[in-house]
C-alpha cells in the first residue's frame, strides 16, 4: 500500500513541478502598453473650478505641481472641483481626465478634490502606470494623511487650507514614492483585464499573467490538490474491498460444450479524425474598459 502511495505522490509532484514550470514559461510578455514619462510637465498643475485662487496664486501652486512631478518622473494633476458627483462618477471622471491630460497607460496621478459643499465630500486619487504599482497598496493611508490638512464635510472652504492641503497631497506622494516595487507587487485592473507590473526593471502593463500571480496561485492549488488526493485514495480504498478475480473458464462446463470451428474473421475497420484548430488553444479577446487605460486608485469621504 505505501509503495502506490509513494508513487502516487511522486506522479502528483511530478506533475506539479511541470505545471509550475510550464505556467512561468507562459507568463512571458506578448504586449505592454506602458506609455512611461516623456519629461513634459506642461499639463501638471492645479485646476481651480471652485474659483479659490487668482492667476498668481494659481502659478505658484502649478510650479509646485511641476516640481514634484519632474522628481518623481510621472504626471501630477490636481482638480479642485465645484460640482457634486456620486462616487462612480467621481471616479469614471478622474480616470477619464486624467487620459485626456497625459495618455493611456502613462506613469501619473489625478487628485479630485471635492469642494462642491453639497453633501459629503469625497475626494479620489486615480493612479496611472507605475503610480499603480507605487501607490495601491497605501491609498487609504495617504488619503488619511491629506485629509488632516483638509476641511472635513459641511466646513467652510479657505483658500489657504486649500493651498496647505495640494502641499500635503505632494508631500504624500513623495514620501509614498520612494519605495521600489518587488516581485510580488502586481496589479490586476479587472475592467481592461491587464496586469501591471515590473519585470526586469521596467514596467509592463500587458494581459500576461506575472509571475508573481502564477505562483501565488500554484501555492495555494498545489497543496490543496495533493491532500484532496490522498483523503480520496484513503476514503476510496476504505470502502471497496477488492477480491482478486476468477477464471472465466470456471463457468464454462467442458462436458457439454464442443466447438466444431472456430474462426476468426476481420471483418472492418474504421479511423477518426478531428482536425484541432490552433486558435482553441490559448488566448483570449481584451478586456473591456472601452478601449481605455488601465487605472488603479481609492477614495474617501471627508
Amino acid at each position: 500500500m505505501m509503495k502506490k502511495f509513494f508513487k502516487t505522490f511522486i506522479g502528483a509532484l511530478s506533475c506539479a513541478v511541470m505545471m509550475t514550470c510550464s505556467a512561468l514559461g507562459a507568463s512571458a510578455v506578448s504586449d505592454n502598453s506602458a506609455a512611461g514619462f516623456d519629461g513634459d510637465l506642461s499639463n501638471c498643475g492645479v485646476y481651480d473650478e471652485k474659483g479659490l485662487f487668482d492667476s498668481d496664486e494659481l502659478a505658484e501652486l502649478d510650479e509646485l505641481v511641476r516640481e514634484t512631478a519632474d522628481e518623481l518622473d510621472m504626471y501630477i494633476a490636481i482638480y479642485l472641483s465645484d460640482d457634486a458627483r456620486s462616487e462612480y462618477s467621481t471616479e469614471s471622471f478622474a480616470d477619464e481626465n486624467y487620459e485626456a491630460l497625459f495618455g493611456e497607460d502613462t506613469d501619473g496621478v489625478f487628485y479630485y478634490m471635492d469642494l462642491s459643499e453639497q453633501y459629503s465630500a469625497y475626494d479620489y486619487i486615480s493612479t496611472s502606470g507605475k503610480a499603480i504599482v507605487l501607490y495601491q497598496d497605501s491609498i487609504d493611508d495617504m488619503l488619511d494623511e491629506i485629509f488632516d490638512y483638509l476641511p472635513a464635510s459641511g466646513e467652510t472652504i479657505y483658500a489657504s487650507e486649500i493651498e496647505r492641503g495640494i502641499e500635503e497631497i505632494l508631500n504624500v506622494l513623495e514620501n509614498y514614492g520612494d519605495s521600489e516595487p518587488g516581485f510580488w507587487d502586481y496589479y490586476h485592473d479587472t475592467s481592461t483585464d491587464k496586469y501591471i507590473y515590473y519585470k526586469n526593471g521596467e514596467l509592463v502593463v500587458t494581459s500576461s499573467k506575472p509571475a508573481a500571480a502564477i505562483l501565488k496561485n500554484l501555492v495555494f492549488a498545489i497543496p490543496g490538490g495533493i491532500i484532496l488526493g490522498v483523503i480520496f485514495y484513503f476514503m476510496t480504498k476504505s470502502h471497496y474491498k477488492f477480491k482478486k478475480g476468477h477464471n472465466s473458464a470456471a463457468y464454462v462446463c467442458h462436458e457439454q460444450t464442443n466447438f466444431t470451428q472456430r474462426e476468426d474473421r476481420f471483418i472492418r475497420t474504421r479511423v477518426s479524425k478531428t482536425r484541432i484548430q490552433s486558435s482553441s488553444c490559448g488566448g483570449r479577446s481584451g478586456g473591456g474598459g472601452g478601449g481605455g487605460g488601465s487605472h488603479g486608485g481609492g477614495g474617501g469621504h471627508r
